[in-house]
């Protein structure tokens, strides 16, 4: 058994990138490690993500105040008098008479009346409360109870086939928003299974793995991807990933894939090729046609993105393997290696032709 023989940058890489479907101009590129990908619609791929945002509401209140003076006035009064006095002949006594005062008090009472009126009150609310009758009486009225008979028509995102309803089918990619998606629609295909495609518009399934060239169906990677395709299409089949750029917008999406551990578990020209699943973190392997210009099993190599099985060992293009009846190009062994992991942290071991 060899160890630490990398699949990723310098060995293996696969990546997809496409458009909606109906789109077209379907061919083979380089990316900036020399693998290929899949375009559909064109333009290179690259990653992204979405973001999204929140919003908080203030409150306030205010309270008034009431308030109030009084004044009063006070007013005073004076009087005055005067006696005269006579004298008699002979004497006697004399008496006077006081006269009337007729003044007017024309002084003015400025005085503020600047006291706090400490009092408290005692009084007694007399008032009688309410004794009114509640309201007891029953709502009689018919609730509703019919059924929305209406087709569903919508477009909400979803990740497997299990997230739609009736006859929808999880099907693109498309866009939600300006992130990758797939989405809740009505089928307008009638290939069944993993019939031949070349756009998820020919696929019951509304989705096309162009990369591979076969009806596919949505699952969610990293989760219930594997159980999402075994409910969808079967026993046979894996969760593997394909990367998508529409216009300018480019994301990863889950797609089921026809698994194999050897060349002869495909058919056609198809073979057996590995695929980095960032997901699951893992390495997948799976079916599909040999890139245009790759090489066959056997043949020198320094990356594996030159292989048609994505794989280079020793210098020579591998190939998975249950025996060595399963290899050719010169290598005659079937034995076990460890690839690094996508994440870079731990290893898979793979069974693989060598010489």
């Amino acid at each position: 058994m060899s160890r630490g023989s990398r699949l990723g940058v310098s060995s293996l890489f696969l990546l997809a990138a496409g458009a909606m479907a109906c789109a077209t101009g379907n061919g083979y590129g380089n990316d900036f490690d020399g693998g290929y990908f899949y375009d559909v619609g064109g333009g290179d791929s690259s990653s992204g993500d979405g973001t999204g945002g929140d919003g908080t509401s203030p409150t306030d209140g205010v309270s008034d105040t009431l308030d109030g003076s009084s004044t009063d006035s006070s007013g005073d009064g004076s009087s005055d008098g005067a006696s005269d006095s006579g004298v008699g002949d002979g004497g006697g006594d004399g008496g006077g008479d006081s006269p009337i005062d007729t003044g007017v008090d024309t002084g003015v009472d400025t005085g503020v009346d600047t006291g706090v009126d400490t009092g408290t009150d005692t009084g007694t609310d007399t008032g009688k409360p309410d004794t009114g009758t509640p309201d007891t009486g029953t709502d009689t009225g018919t609730p509703d109870t019919g059924t929305d008979t209406g087709t569903d028509t919508g477009t909400g995102g979803c990740s497997r086939q299990t997230d739609c309803t009736g006859s929808l089918k999880c099907g693109g990619p498309t866009l939600c928003g300006s992130t990758v998606c797939y989405a809740c629609g009505a089928s307008t295909g009638s290939t069944t299974g993993y019939g031949a495609c070349s756009d998820s518009s020919t696929c019951l399934s509304a989705v096309c793995d162009s990369l591979r060239g076969h009806c596919a169906s949505a699952c969610a990677s990293g989760t219930t991807g594997d159980t999402d395709c075994t409910t969808a299409m079967g026993s046979g089949f894996v969760c593997t990933e394909i990367t998508w750029t529409i216009g300018t917008s480019t994301g990863t999406l889950g797609s089921c894939a026809k698994k194999c551990a050897k060349n002869g578990d495909c058919t056609g020209t198809d073979v057996c090729q590995a695929a980095t699943n960032k997901g699951f973190d893992r390495i997948d392997l799976t079916c599909g046609p040999p890139p245009p210009g790759s090489s066959a099993m056997g043949a020198a190599c320094t990356t594996g993105s030159s292989c048609s099985s994505r794989l280079c060992v020793s210098s020579k293009c591998a190939a998975p393997c249950v025996t060595a009846s399963d290899c050719s190009g010169g290598l005659t062994k079937c034995s076990g290696v460890l690839f690094t992991k996508p994440s870079g942290v731990g290893t898979q071991l793979v069974n693989v032709c060598t010489p």
